[in-house]
């Protein structure tokens, strides 16, 4: 009856933003639910290739990397960055959770200074 109808959960969102492999309906939520899975190597080396080519472009880099497409969204990537460039202005001292290669580095360190206009260490 009408308490049943009541109570049942209104879909939030909208299959529209949701992507193309979701079903209609889905949230957009659900579709990029990573929550606090950790971003591997290969993931943030794909990161930093796409912010190389397309800027920060975030939409972007989640629709055009083959790697991150449907498996992080443009806010996931955005956060990353964030992520990594406050790693790179605390000097690589704690990092929370940002693992990162020496190479990782060196080219965060690169892409911080010519597309955030960071002060490149030691100057």
């Amino acid at each position: 009856g009408a308490a049943a109808a009541a109570a049942a959960p209104v879909a939030r969102g909208g299959g529209a933003r949701a992507g193309p492999s979701a079903p209609p309906g889905t949230p957009h939520r659900a579709r990029f639910s990573t929550g606090k899975k950790p971003w591997s190597e290969s993931e943030t080396d794909a990161l930093l290739a796409a912010l190389e080519a397309h800027d920060k472009s975030y939409a972007l880099i989640a629709a055009e990397s083959r790697l991150l497409r449907g498996v992080r969204s443009k806010v996931d990537i955005k956060d990353r960055w964030r992520n990594l460039l406050e790693a790179y202005d605390r000097g690589w001292t704690n990092m929370r959770g940002v693992a990162l290669t020496a190479a990782q580095k060196a080219k965060v360190t690169d892409l911080a200074v010519r597309l955030e206009g960071r002060v490149p260490p030691g100057s």
